[in-house]
C-alpha cells in the first residue's frame, strides 16, 4: 500500500495525473484518472465514485470536446446505465452499455449547441461514477 502511495504522489508532483475524492456513507472513494490516456481533443471528464474501486484506475475513461462526450471501458462491468443531464437537471441521453460487448461510447452533442455545464453519470448494480464539465 505504500509503494502505491509513493508511485501515486510522484506521478501526482510530476502532473501526470489528476485526484479527486468524494467521502460517501463514511467513507472515501477516489478514483485516478491519467490525462495522457483521455483521447488527443478530448477535455478529461473527472469522475467521482466507488464503481472503478478495487479495479484498474484508468478503467472508465471520460472526456468531451465541443460535439460529442466519450466513455471509455476499458474493462468488463456488465451492464452500465450512462446518463448525460444539463445543468438544469434535464435529461438529454440515456443508455445502457453492456461493456462485455461494447468498450466505448460516443454520446452526439451536436443537436444541443447550447454552452453550459453538464452531468454524465454512470452505475451499475455495483457502484456508480460521476463527473460534471462546461462547455462554452
Amino acid at each position: 500500500m505504500k509503494k502505491t502511495a509513493l508511485i501515486f504522489a510522484s506521478l501526482c508532483a510530476i502532473g501526470l495525473c489528476t485526484y479527486e475524492a468524494m467521502a460517501t456513507n463514511h467513507k472515501t472513494h477516489s478514483i485516478m484518472i491519467m490525462d495522457d490516456n483521455v483521447p488527443t481533443g478530448l477535455e478529461a471528464i473527472i469522475l467521482h465514485g466507488n464503481l472503478v474501486m478495487g479495479t484498474n484506475p484508468n478503467a472508465i475513461i471520460a472526456g468531451y470536446d465541443r460535439n460529442s462526450v466519450y466513455v471509455h471501458f476499458s474493462q468488463s462491468f456488465g451492464n452500465v446505465s450512462v446518463a448525460l443531464h444539463n445543468e438544469d437537471g434535464m435529461l438529454l441521453y440515456s443508455t445502457v452499455v453492456n461493456t462485455d460487448v461494447q468498450q466505448t461510447l460516443i454520446i452526439p452533442l451536436a443537436n444541443n449547441n447550447s454552452n453550459g455545464g453538464y452531468y454524465l453519470t454512470l452505475d451499475n448494480a455495483n457502484g456508480y461514477a460521476e463527473g460534471d464539465f462546461r462547455r462554452n
